[in-house]
């Protein structure tokens, strides 16, 4: 984070015009370091002042907490502005114990313990992740958007976000079951399984249908026992046998 706050400073010389005179040198055995204005002067404008060197560096460090983090400062000597930096390590220090790296979490949750809280959080994640799942072209995609209607398109909105929920509680039906895998692998992998239905030549009245399932690999066996998808698979001449 030092050496940000370093670059930052040195983004300041070179911005408003500054060369460091007497070359790189080591923050931690320079207190301060003072850069030269003018050294190489604009090709077009007018040249760099005081006042306009002072604008130009505040406006760089205007983000939060560079101010009290970098000493800066412009004045004239030699009869040329001359610019003075130093990042203020006691700063640093009291920045790091006071702020950086805490978070407050607020909720209404009252019910929650600190750690259902903290894993909600840190969880949150999982929604992102979801919906960037929906520029999928294959699984849960919201294009190709065949509507030009505000009805018709917020009707596509519902459907596909309804198919993201559904398929988020896949997820999280498998995760339950001890398979952990994304949303896109588990479709994929479902989307595999055929159900195969054979009739056989015969007399009218001995005509039966026999619903079999292509031959599965040993992953869509396991999700297949998880989902108990086999509930849904005709009774009728059903055998459960790859042809």
């Amino acid at each position: 984070m030092v050496e940000e706050h370093t670059r930052v400073a040195m983004k300041a010389a070179s911005v408003v015009g500054f060369r460091d005179s007497e070359g790189p040198r080591s923050w931690e055995h320079t207190p301060a370091n003072s850069v030269k204005l003018g050294a190489h002067p604009p090709t077009r404008g007018k040249p760099i002042t005081v006042e306009s060197g002072q604008k130009q560096v505040q406006a760089i460090l205007s983000g939060r907490h560079m101010k009290e983090l970098i000493e800066v400062s412009v004045s004239e000597r030699e009869a040329a502005p001359r610019l003075s930096y130093r990042v203020d390590q006691t700063a640093w220090n009291r920045l790091q114990h006071r702020l950086l790296g805490k978070n407050i979490l607020f909720t209404d949750q009252d019910s929650w313990s600190d750690e259902q809280i903290v894993r909600a959080y840190r969880g949150q994640h999982h929604v992102e992740e979801a919906f960037k799942r929906m520029k999928n072209p294959h699984f849960v995609s919201w294009r190709p958007l065949h509507h030009w209607t505000d009805q018709k398109i917020r009707v596509h909105a519902f459907y596909c976000v309804l198919a993201l929920l559904l398929s988020s509680l896949l997820r999280r039906t498998l995760a339950h079951k001890g398979i952990e895998m994304s949303i896109v692998k588990a479709l994929a992998t479902l989307s595999k399984i055929k159900e195969v239905v054979l009739i056989y030549r015969g007399s009218h009245s001995r005509m039966q249908p026999a619903v079999e399932l292509n031959r599965l690999t040993p992953l869509q066996e396991e999700l297949l026992h998880a989902l108990d998808l086999k509930r849904y698979l005709p009774s009728v001449g059903h055998t459960n046998q790859p042809p």
